[in-house]
């Protein structure tokens, strides 16, 4: 039982670090199947006991693969948290 308490605090605790970090730089751009998209945060949520960080798709000229990516793959796109840091540091390098 207080092995399952840990679990949740420590979950609460990511999830409040997580959305800090995505309210600090909300938009994202990912290189899918259908091409490259832009996309905003959305939310954080646990699905099957993992971190998972929700962005909608941003459809606007500058992309010209967005309505590609919404017809074939979705207006949601959904990464782990680890996804989610390593493209911020990936931005953050280039």
């Amino acid at each position: 039982m207080a092995q399952e308490i840990l679990k949740i605090r420590e979950s609460e605790e990511n999830s409040y670090y997580m959305r800090e970090v995505c309210n600090q730089t909300p938009i994202i751009v990912i290189n899918t199947q259908c091409g490259v998209g832009k996309y905003q945060y959305n939310q954080v949520g646990i699905r099957k006991g993992e971190l998972v960080v929700e962005f909608k798709l941003v459809v606007d000229d500058e992309f010209e693969d967005s309505e590609h990516i919404m017809h074939n793959i979705g207006e949601f796109c959904y990464l782990t948290a680890g996804q989610v840091l390593y493209a911020h540091k990936y931005f953050a390098c280039a």
